[in-house]
């Protein structure tokens, strides 16, 4: 378990309008010109704020992410059909480096799944089909980035 401190400043600048007592008697020539209109006075104000002390256990836990090696041409055309994407790593010829998180791992496999099933699309979209195919191979294969390795 670790412990975090934090440590932040605030400023403020405050605007104070200082008046002239209604009940006031100018004394003296000096009094009556600086009486004679309201004074604004301003300062900045500063506080820092520190000694917030945050232990590992209050921090949400992040989505666990993991990199997967997948074939190009599916998630190319997962991705421009504006479906969840993962960040990208890098790429070969013809495989592509993406890292995922749950949430778009399950997209993906989901989407995969669907474009496997040959009897749904045309001839001249077998190309696609068996791409989907081995990603969902692959998915399935290298495990949900929250399970253990």
């Amino acid at each position: 378990m670790n412990t975090y401190t934090i440590t932040w400043t605030e400023t403020i600048t405050k605007t104070v309008q200082v008046q002239a007592p209604n009940n006031r008697r100018a004394q003296s020539a000096w009094d009556a010109a600086n009486y004679e209109h309201d004074t604004i006075q301003t300062w900045p104000h500063s506080k820092t704020h520190s000694v917030v002390s945050v232990t590992t256990d209050d921090i949400e836990t992040a989505n666990p992410t993991k990199t997967y090696r997948l074939p190009k041409r599916f998630y190319d055309d997962h991705i421009e059909r504006d479906c969840l994407e993962g960040v990208f790593v890098r790429e070969t010829k013809s495989h592509i480096y993406i890292e995922l998180d749950s949430e778009e791992y399950g997209d993906l496999l989901s989407d995969a799944d669907y474009y496997s099933d040959a009897s749904q699309f045309e001839p001249d979209m077998m190309g696609l089909v068996s791409s989907a195919r081995a990603t969902y191979s692959a998915l399935i294969k290298q495990g949900a980035p929250d399970s253990e390795d």
